[in-house]
This record gives C-alpha cells, sequence and structure tokens, in this order.
C-alpha cells in the first residue's frame, strides 16, 4: 500500500460518521463562490452532529492559535482573580479569519452541551465591523446567557467564605437586567410620550396655554438622546463585571475588522464610523482589570499594521488597543498569530484527499489507483498558491470533473501504455487526438474548420478559424502529437513554416506530448532557422505554440475521442474546468488573439522588417458580453466601477497598479467622472480592489496575480463576474 492510500484510509475512517446528506451540504458551502464559511449547523444530521475540527485542515498557526485561546481561557477560569488576554489573529482575505472564529464557537458550544468547564462559563461574542460596537448589540448578546449560567454558578458558590454575604446577589442581578432594557427601550418610550402629546392635542379644545406647554415637552424630549450609549455601556460593563466574580468568562471576537478602515481618501485612515465607535475599546480597556475577559483580533496585515502606526495616535479608543497590541509575546496572555491562508505542503493533499472522500460519499466513487497519478498535479497547483477559499473551489470542481471523466482516463492511459510499447500507436493516438480537440475548439465558440489546406511546397495544414462579416485576415492551425520532446523535429513542423512563409498569416500550432514546453519549441525553431533549414525572412512570431503536456488531459482527449457525441457536451464541460486548472494559459493565449472593434488594439512599435500580428473577429465573446451588460447598469456609480476596472486591465494587459490620479484622469465622461470616489469605495469595499500609498491594485489575495501575465482575459472575465454577482445580489 502506498503512503497515498494509507492517508486515503486514515482519513476515511476519520470521515466514516459523514453521510451522504451531510457530505453534500459540506461541499456546496465549500464550492461557493462567496464567502464560504463551513458552520456546526452543516454537520448535523438527525440526532448526529460531527465536530467541525474533524473536516477543516488545520494549519499549524491555527492549531498553535487554538492552543493558546484554550490554555488563555482555562488560565482566566481558573485564577482566584480577574485575568485577561488577547490574541491577534493576522490573515488576508479568503485566509480562513471568519472560519477560525467559527472553529472556536463551535469548540465552546460542544464542550457546553458536555458540561466541560471552563467552556461551560464562557459566553462568547462575535462583533462584525463597525456596526456591532455598542452597548446594546453586546448587552442582547450576553444578557440571556449570563442570567442562565449565572443561576448555576450562584448556586455552586453560595456557601463559599467569599460569597456569604452576597445574599442577594442574583436580585442585584436582576437589578442590572431590568435598568440595561429600560435604558436600551428608551427610544420606544419616547415615541410613546410623542404619540400620547398628538392624542392630547387632538382631543383637548384649542388653546394657546396648553398648545405651548405641549410645544414645550415636545421640545425638551426631541433634545433627549434616542440612547444614552455612556450609561447603556456602564450597565452593561456592570453586569460583565458581576458575572466575573463567579468566574464566569467572556470571549470577545472582531471580524470583518476592514470595515474600521475608510473606503475613501481622507484626513483619517479610520472610516468616520469607527471613529465614532472607537470610544467602546476606550471604556473597556478602562474597565478591563473588572472582567474575566479573552478578546481575538481577526485582522488582516492592513488593519493589523494601522493599529500599530503612528494614525492610531488620533482616537482614544484605537490608541490604547495599540498599547494593548504592543504586550505581544511569543506565547502567553498576549499574542500575534499569523496565518497564510493557504494550504502548505501536506495540508494541500490532505485537502484533496478529505474533498475527495466527500465528494465520493455524496455522488460517486473514484478509481483511486488512477486518482493517484492526478494527485501530484492537483496539489502542485493549489501548494502555497490559492488562499484556501480559492484553493477549496478548485480541488472539488477539479476533482468532481475528474470522477465524471475517469473512464476516458482510463481509455486514454491504455492506448498511451500501448504506444510506449508500440512506438507507432502514436500516430492512432494523433488521429484520435485531431477530430476530437476540433470539436472541443467549437464547443469553445472559436469556430474551427478542420479541413486540408494547401499551403505550398505539397504541405497540407490541418484547418483554419473562420472570421465573421468584415474580417478579411485568416488564422490557420496545426494539430500534432507525438510521443516525447525529443521526437519534436523539423519535419513536425512544415506544414507551419510552410503556411507562414506562403500565406503570411498567423499559425496556431497546437502540440500533444507530455513534458514538450513552449520554450523548447520556440528554441528548436530559431536553432533551425540560424542553421539555414529554411527562409531566413520567415517571421517566426507568426507561430504561435499551444501545448498541452500534462498526460490527465491527453488521457482525457484520447478518451473522449471514443464518446458517444451525445455525452460529448457535458463532457467537455468537465474537460474545460481541468483544462484551465491545469494549463491556465490555453484559454488566455487563444482568445487574445481574436479581437473585435471594440477594444482598442495596443500599437507595439517594431522594426520596419517585422510584420504586426493579423487580428480576426469572432460573433461571440463572453469578455465582451460581460463588459457589455456591465456598462448599462443603471446606477452611475457602479458604471464609474467597471471603467476603473477596465483602466487597470483589458483582455490584452492587466496592471499590477495603478496610481489613483492616473485612472481617475483616464475617465472621461464628467458625469461618470464624478462619482470616481463613490465608485472607488463600491470597489474596495467588496474587496475587488485594495488602495495602498495612493495606488490601487487588484485585490491580489482573491485573484491570481499570476493571470495578469498567463491570462489577463480569464482573469478580467473572473472580476467581470464578481461585479456582475455582486450588482445582481444587491438587487434582489
Amino acid at each position: 500500500m502506498t503512503s497515498i492510500q494509507k492517508k486515503y484510509r486514515q482519513l476515511e475512517i476519520n470521515l466514516s460518521n459523514i453521510n451522504r446528506d451531510i457530505a453534500k451540504r459540506i461541499l456546496e458551502v465549500l464550492e461557493y463562490e462567496g464567502t464560504s464559511i463551513l458552520k456546526s449547523e452543516h454537520l448535523q444530521s438527525g440526532g448526529f452532529k460531527e465536530k467541525l475540527e474533524t473536516i477543516l485542515i488545520l494549519s499549524e498557526n491555527m492549531k498553535k492559535g487554538f492552543r493558546e485561546f484554550d490554555n488563555n481561557i482555562r488560565r482566566i477560569a481558573t485564577n482566584d482573580k480577574n485575568e485577561t488576554g488577547a490574541q491577534y489573529y493576522e490573515s488576508e482575505y479568503g485566509g480562513s479569519k471568519t472560519q477560525y472564529i467559527e472553529l472556536i464557537k463551535s469548540i465552546i458550544y460542544d464542550n457546553r452541551i458536555s458540561k466541560n468547564p471552563p467552556y461551560s462559563c464562557t459566553i462568547p461574542v462575535v462583533f462584525n465591523g463597525t456596526v456591532d460596537l455598542t452597548a446594546t448589540f453586546l448587552g442582547e448578546q450576553i444578557e440571556n446567557e449570563t442570567a442562565r449560567i449565572l443561576t448555576k454558578q450562584i448556586e455552586l458558590y453560595q456557601d463559599s467564605e467569599d460569597f456569604k454575604d452576597d445574599t442577594y446577589s442574583f436580585e442585584n442581578f436582576l437589578n442590572l437586567l431590568v435598568e440595561f432594557r429600560k435604558a436600551k427601550n428608551a427610544p420606544e418610550h419616547l415615541d410613546k410620550i410623542n404619540r400620547n402629546l398628538i392624542e392630547l392635542e387632538r382631543i383637548i379644545e384649542s388653546s394657546p396655554g396648553i398648545d405651548k406647554k405641549i410645544s414645550n415637552i415636545r421640545y425638551e424630549i426631541s433634545q433627549l438622546p434616542l440612547i444614552d450609549e455612556e450609561r447603556l455601556l456602564k450597565i452593561v460593563f456592570d453586569i460583565m463585571a458581576f458575572a466575573s466574580k463567579y468566574k464566569i468568562v467572556f470571549l470577545f471576537m472582531y471580524d470583518e475588522c476592514d470595515d474600521w478602515l475608510s473606503k475613501v481618501e481622507e484626513d483619517s485612515i479610520w472610516s468616520k464610523n469607527f471613529l465614532k465607535r472607537q470610544y467602546f475599546f476606550r471604556k473597556l480597556l478602562d474597565r478591563l482589570s473588572d472582567f474575566r475577559l479573552y478578546q481575538i483580533f481577526c485582522l488582516t496585515s492592513r488593519v493589523f499594521e494601522s493599529i500599530r502606526s503612528e494614525q492610531s495616535d488620533r482616537a482614544p479608543g484605537i490608541q490604547r488597543l495599540s498599547t494593548e497590541m504592543m504586550k505581544v509575546t511569543p506565547s502567553g496572555s498576549y499574542v500575534h498569530v499569523r496565518e497564510q491562508g493557504v494550504y502548505q505542503d501536506d495540508e494541500a493533499q490532505e485537502a484533496v484527499l478529505k474533498w475527495l472522500i466527500l465528494l465520493e460519499k455524496a455522488y460517486k466513487k473514484a478509481d483511486l489507483e488512477i486518482f493517484s497519478t492526478f494527485l501530484p498535479t492537483l496539489e502542485n497547483k493549489i501548494d502555497k498558491k490559492l488562499s484556501r477559499r480559492k484553493a477549496n473551489q478548485a480541488i472539488i470542481s477539479s476533482i468532481k470533473s475528474f470522477i465524471n471523466l475517469t473512464d476516458e482516463i482510463k481509455q486514454g492511459q491504455n492506448e498511451y501504455n500501448t504506444a510506449e510499447k508500440h512506438g507507432t500507436h502514436y500516430l492512432t493516438i494523433g488521429n484520435i487526438i485531431e477530430p476530437i480537440f476540433s470539436s472541443f475548439l467549437n464547443f469553445l465558440n472559436f469556430h474551427f474548420v478542420k479541413k486540408h489546406i494547401d499551403v505550398g511546397n505539397g504541405k497540407l495544414i490541418d484547418g483554419k478559424f473562420m472570421a465573421i462579416k468584415g474580417g478579411n485576415i485568416e488564422i490557420f492551425a496545426e494539430i500534432k502529437s507525438f510521443g516525447e520532446p525529443e521526437s519534436f523535429d523539423l519535419g513536425k513542423s512544415k506544414q507551419v513554416i510552410n503556411c507562414v512563409k506562403n500565406k503570411n498569416s498567423i499559425v496556431i500550432f497546437f502540440i500533444f506530448c507530455k513534458n514538450l514546453t513552449e520554450d523548447f519549441v520556440r528554441k528548436s525553431l530559431h536553432k533551425w532557422k540560424n542553421f539555414g533549414y529554411f527562409d531566413s525572412n520567415i517571421d517566426l512570431q507568426l507561430i504561435i505554440p499551444i501545448i498541452i503536456n500534462d498526460q490527465t488531459l491527453l488521457n482525457c482527449l484520447v478518451g473522449l475521442g471514443k464518446t458517444n457525441y451525445t455525452q460529448l457536451s457535458e463532457k467537455f464541460e468537465d474537460f474545460d474546468k481541468l483544462l484551465r486548472l491545469l494549463n491556465k494559459d490555453f484559454h488566455g493565449k487563444l482568445t487574445n488573439l481574436f479581437l473585435t472593434e471594440e477594444e482598442e488594439i495596443p500599437i507595439v512599435k517594431k522594426n520596419s522588417d517585422a510584420k504586426p500580428p493579423p487580428q480576426v473577429q469572432f460573433k461571440e465573446e463572453s469578455y465582451l458580453e460581460l463588459l457589455k451588460k456591465l456598462r448599462n447598469i443603471d446606477e452611475t456609480s457602479k458604471r464609474t466601477a467597471v471603467e476603473i476596472i477596465t483602466s487597470m486591465g483589458s483582455r490584452n494587459k492587466v496592471y499590477s497598479y495603478r496610481t489613483i490620479k492616473t485612472v481617475k484622469n483616464s475617465i472621461k465622461q464628467p458625469l461618470l467622472k464624478n462619482s470616481f470616489d463613490e465608485a472607488l469605495e463600491y470597489l474596495k469595499l467588496n474587496n475587488i480592489i485594495r488602495e495602498k500609498n495612493e495606488r490601487i491594485e487588484f485585490n491580489w489575495d482573491y485573484f491570481d496575480k499570476s493571470d495578469c501575465k498567463n491570462d489577463p482575459e480569464s482573469l478580467m472575465i473572473q472580476i467581470f463576474k464578481e461585479i456582475q454577482n455582486i450588482t445582481n445580489k444587491g438587487s434582489e
């Protein structure tokens, strides 16, 4: 049994309690393109409930964070005096901050059901962004739980020497609760008084004296604050202090903390709303010694560094947060945990195998022997490269497609095994690949006609792409398949070379060979040209090699050649998903050759002898369709957001960053330019773009930066779809 098989078997045992319904639920959450957070309720079926930590893949830093949390909760709960502590959990977008909070919540609730101290006496509160930093929110979160736990704790400690004088302790606590509810409900009482005054004016006879008195009363009422936040905070903190005497621990967890930062350029890096609410921290930290409290701050690097910067000095509450952060040590009461937010090394393999097992439970069993040949490739594509959220989506999508194509992969592998024994069988493989790949190109809407065309010197090219009306440029294509890179020789390139020489046109050279690289092909062509094997005037830039060199993809294509045509459309969908993962530049290279009149073709200065690559038009381009839809959105600010995006990139080029001034100046329409700030805030709020030092860039924690170079077309389509999804959700 191989090491992969052993690990698979062990994980299969660990997940043996997961049934089909739970497996489907987990996969639906993880595959969701938005914020995919797995929660305890997703793991319940009937009377059974699986633990969240069994499902998640925990990094060493996540484990460290949990150990520190566990140690501190136990220390705070068991100490005779009030104790506090904090953890600063730093990770980027899509890197598991919210999932980490959800994990800790689930551990608390699981232990509470089992009545395991200290979690049975721990009250968690999650603050999301700025809006939750209020006394009302905090009070409502803790009042019922505190009353429930305190009832048991008072009974437990009533005979203790330290509490013998607290005869009316629970009554005192109830008085605090009543006081909180009165203060919290003050706006409702003021509203009732106003309604009564209106009714009074209606029923009494007109009297200048009474009318004036009613008017004066209404004015005085209007001067009262709707909610006396300071008084409410004092009451809530009194409740916490009272509960802390009875060894009840409060756990505050802060999520979505990027909401604290300003989304537009202002005097402060902090948002106006957060500056109004930051006193929450000042008041909390003023009374820290009164509580048993542990705090977990889940922060992006931007927020973490902002709190530590000089900008924190401008507001007392933020300054206090900064001072507390200075207490950080490698372990202890105050710790900093830096989570990379990606799967690394063994974690990548564990993620692939876990989601494989769940997919098998939910849908169809995979052939582990054949899958083991695909596993290293899939691991390599996600290891240290994608955020955990994007990695989960990529793994699940690709494994689904792999399982659906297993029969085709097996058939293809059998053909290649035969070819390794009998070299002439590679000709058979080539004859299978040519027609099925031609069909796949048409499935992608590239309108390829497979028909041998005479290109001179007795050579025939395999086909060409058909242009729409108005397009007078032809793009030819040659499809070649062979067994190993060393088999690539001048003879296999003769059709392509003659086509460039005699047709003076672009030729896409599709090559199917394991381990062959574009660099090897280009170097070979230039070497043969330098050796004088063909005319030195031939422009090799017109030859565009597009290579499929992954064995899984090669197996798929050969297997698809034997698939019933009625199933091909569905099979092509799965093949395309694998192709996008395993050969990311395929779609980008192909689509970049075809521009339309709607797009500006960049002018590239070349020497007088160089011939610019011809361009051709196609009937449908998803890039253009999406762009057209987005430019027709009703809201001006959202149309401006689209213009900001298109100034950051096109289907041919994506900038790694641009200055705000440059982007703003690129927008010519006055109406759109006037809403620039609002549009930029909208993009930052939805994590499409981020800003730093007067420059903006796409959020590379969510999008793949390598696509700037490798596949700008697909990157821009992904960004357009993200904006479209956000816009559609907002209109629901």
